[in-house]
């Protein structure tokens, strides 16, 4: 199915197992209106839903340490011009495995901008600036996406 509206997860190691990414499809699915892919980038498939499209994380040039390094940021993954190739034209929603959906998702995909990310706040020691977050963020751009988040 090619659509313009992609929904993309990630999912590595132990930690979140196939049941979340199948859940989250599927409450994706339940609150888009129209077509859309799914892609999770994974390092394992196995127990994802059919429809899942499946692709590895793209290598950032990390070493497993750095990789497991605590500050390490392994969605930057998704600014590699792989994940790029995987939705050309297309409007890209990030959705993290522990998030939850509670209503139509639509929006995200005719919110005009060229990237879009949550504002996390500040947190309680208010010590360090608000930051974006991966939570879920969205990604419009002409032609081939360049960046996604």
């Amino acid at each position: 199915m090619q659509s313009d509206r992609v929904v993309i997860c990630m999912k590595w190691g132990p930690l979140f197992p196939a049941d979340y990414v199948n859940v989250l499809f599927r409450a994706v699915r339940e609150n888009i209106s129209g077509a859309f892919r799914f892609i999770c980038l994974t390092d394992c498939s196995a127990g994802l839903e059919a429809e899942i499209i499946t692709a590895p994380i793209p290598d950032i040039g990390l070493s497993a340490e750095q990789i497991r390094a605590p500050g390490v940021w392994r969605k930057l993954a998704l600014f590699h011009p792989d994940v790029a190739a995987l939705a050309p034209g297309a409007r890209a929603l990030f959705i993290d495995l522990d998030m939850m959906i509670l209503g139509p998702l639509t929006r995200f995909f005719d919110t005009d901008g060229g990237i879009i990310l949550l504002d996390t706040g500040y947190d309680w020691r208010k010590s360090e600036p608000v930051q974006p977050s991966t939570g879920i963020g969205s990604v419009r751009q002409d032609g081939v996406i360049s960046q996604m988040a």
